[in-house]
C-alpha cells in the first residue's frame, strides 16, 4: 500500500530544522538534538518496516513518555546540556509528526493501530518519485529557514537575537501550517 499524502517520504530536513533551531535557540547541544531528532524513526521504523515486530512505524519512541525517559537517561549519562539537547530534538520530532497518527501516551493508553504502511520500503523502491513534490519543497523550505537561523546566529547582539527569533518563529509557524493543511 503506498503511503498517503504527507507520508510519502521521511521529513529529514523538517526534523533537522526543528531540532537544530530549537537547540540553537535554547542554547543546548545541537549535535545531541540532531541525533535525537532521528532516533525515533530509526528505532520505530526499523522495528516495524525492517524487523516487522511492531504494529506500526510509529511506536514507543513516538510517545511523550519516551521523550521524558530518554532525555533523563541522556542527561544522567552525559550531563544536563546533553539531556536538554535530547529533549529538544526528540520533542521537536514529535511536533514535526503531528497531523498524522502518533501514540503520544503509549504505554499508558491502548491504541487502535492504523493499517501498516512500509514507508522505508516505499522510499527505497521509489527514491526519486517525489523529488519535486509539494512535500519535498516544504521540507526544503524548512532547511532554508534553518540556514537563515544559523546565519543570524553568528553574533550575540540584540539585533541578531531578534533575527534568530524571527527565523525560529518562521520554522515553527511553517511547520504548524504544514500540519494544519495535512
Amino acid at each position: 500500500i503506498p503511503p498517503h499524502r504527507g507520508e510519502l517520504m521521511y521529513p529529514i530536513p523538517g526534523h533537522l530544522a526543528f531540532a537544530a533551531s530549537s537547540a540553537r535557540f535554547f542554547k543546548v547541544s545541537i549535535p545531541v538534538a540532531v541525533i535525537a531528532s532521528f532516533v525515533p524513526d530509526v528505532i520505530d521504523k526499523g522495528l516495524n518496516d525492517l524487523l516487522q515486530i511492531t504494529p506500526y512505524g510509529r511506536y514507543f519512541m513516538h510517545s511523550i513518555p519516551s521523550v521524558v525517559v530518554c532525555s533523563v537517561l541522556v542527561g544522567w549519562l552525559w550531563g544536563k546540556e546533553s539531556g536538554w539537547g535530547w529533549f529538544a530534538g526528540h520533542a521537536t520530532h514529535l511536533a514535526g509528526d503531528l497531523g498524522s497518527f502518533l501514540p503520544l501516551w503509549m504505554p499508558f493508553v491502548q491504541y487502535d493501530w492504523p493499517p501498516d504502511k512500509n514507508i522505508t520500503l516505499y522510499a527505497i523502491t521509489n527514491p526519486f518519485r517525489h523529488l519535486f513534490s509539494p512535500e519535498m519543497l516544504s521540507e526544503l523550505m524548512m532547511g532554508i529557514w534553518t540556514l537563515a537561523l544559523f546565519r543570524f546566529a553568528r553574533n550575540a547582539d540584540r539585533f541578531s537575537r531578534v533575527q534568530q527569533l524571527i527565523c525560529y518563529t518562521g520554522i515553527w509557524a511553517y511547520g504548524l501550517l504544514r500540519v494544519w493543511l495535512g
